[in-house]
């Protein structure tokens, strides 16, 4: 029980170290496009890329999602639980835009949006009208 205990305590305190957003994001690693910032919290376990962004109240101009994957495939998501629309950019292992999903509404569930061919490794999720603002398209560099 002590040992329970004292990790819930020092796991308590690593977790509010990492100080969230107003919507509740934590800024896991800095995601550039070109030359702008995007704080992305990362989502790399089975656990965390399926609860992705469902149920958040909002997402800020600067911040995003970026899910982690062990190798390049086909990924799709969709909007199950959203409260706001996003845009969604796959990535490849070598950091290039493969795929682009711009203003993916809440109300398109259980619609599904994937990547073309088993190309992409990585998956960012970021404010809807943000890709266009950070020129995003087809072989954009993605750095991280």
């Amino acid at each position: 029980m002590l040992v329970v205990g004292l990790f819930l305590l020092i796991h308590s305190q690593n977790q509010s170290a990492k100080s969230l957003s107003a919507c509740g994001f934590r800024s896991d690693r800095a995601v550039s496009i070109n030359s702008q910032k995007i704080e992305a919290e990362v989502a790399d376990s089975n656990q965390t890329r399926e609860q992705g962004l469902s149920g958040r109240p909002c997402i800020g101009r600067d911040e995003g999602m970026l899910f982690v994957f062990d190798r390049p495939s086909f990924y799709y998501f969709w909007m199950k639980n959203m409260k706001f629309p996003i845009d969604i950019v796959w990535i490849s292992a070598d950091h290039r835009v493969v795929g682009l999903k711009t203003n993916a509404l809440p109300s398109s569930y259980p619609q599904k949006y994937g990547n073309k061919g088993n190309s992409a490794q990585y998956v960012l999720e970021i404010a809807a009208g943000r890709a266009a603002s950070l020129h995003v398209s087809p072989g954009t560099n993605v750095n991280f």
